[in-house]
């Protein structure tokens, strides 16, 4: 709504709230809203590339990312680190990860601390295809939900 007399309303609430990171609202939509402290939501997050460099110690493309620095291949196949831009308030984070598999087949990306401890500037994690075997695939997604 962009014009006439609601348009002006709905656009003066908007101007009037700004930027809201904590909080509760009161009479939303016939209820309350809470909003719990915002460094406790996605703290990263990166689509990358699996498939970019196959060597070891390696950068991959990172095809989009909130809060990644980079993602390094650490083995061939399938591991790899994920570096923070800015680190996390400390390792009790949550990992969730999906990937393309090979042909038609699904992954998942998970936590491996074989490829790097959690920390707070990293994780590692793996790359798994439904039959077990490690992967390499285009789209690796991986969220990281925690304190920053």
């Amino acid at each position: 709504i962009t014009t006439g007399t609601l348009g002006n309303t709905v656009q003066d609430n908007i101007t009037r709230l700004g930027t809201v990171t904590t909080g509760t609202f009161n009479n939303v939509i016939g209820s309350s809203a809470t909003f719990p402290n915002k460094d406790f939501f996605v703290a990263a997050w990166v689509v990358f590339n699996a498939n970019t460099d196959v060597g070891t110690n390696t950068t991959q493309t990172r095809l989009d990312s909130y809060n990644v620095s980079s993602v390094v291949r650490t083995t061939g196949t399938g591991k790899f680190k994920v570096n923070f831009t800015n680190s996390m308030a400390n390792t009790n984070y949550v990992i969730i990860g999906s990937a393309n598999g090979s042909g038609t087949n699904s992954a998942i990306a998970q936590y491996d601390s074989s490829v790097h401890s959690i920390s707070a500037s990293a994780c590692g994690i793996r790359v798994i295809g439904v039959s077990g075997d490690l992967q390499n695939p285009t789209y690796t997604n991986v969220i990281i939900i925690g304190e920053r």
